[in-house]
């Protein structure tokens, strides 16, 4: 629905989503991506924190939470973020890009 434009169906099909298992990360994350994609970068926060939450390994929703926080120049919550990545994936290529935008911060 994102893709022809009917916002309101693509975030009304996400929440549909979201209610039917509320416990699938990836889900989330789409719906994350989404909120993105609208400018509300709190409820996209809330939605990547519900993924890392269901699926604590997922490097995407990580990586997309600290790419939040930086956008909005939260270096505290970014760099706190940042610490779990690491701790997951030290050497992963998302982990790298992560501490690139912890370091322009």
């Amino acid at each position: 629905y994102s893709l022809t434009n009917d916002l309101y169906l693509a975030e009304e099909s996400f929440e549909k989503a979201i209610f039917t298992n509320p416990f699938h990360h990836l889900s989330r994350y789409n719906y994350g991506a989404f909120l993105i994609s609208m400018s509300d970068s709190t409820s996209a926060q809330d939605q990547f924190k519900k993924a890392i939450e269901i699926s604590p390994d997922y490097l995407l929703a990580h990586y997309a939470l600290i790419e939040t926080y930086a956008k909005n120049n939260n270096k505290q919550q970014a760099e706190e973020a940042f610490k779990v990545l690491i701790a997951l994936a030290p050497l992963h290529q998302l982990t790298k890009q992560a501490q690139k935008l912890i370091t322009n911060l």
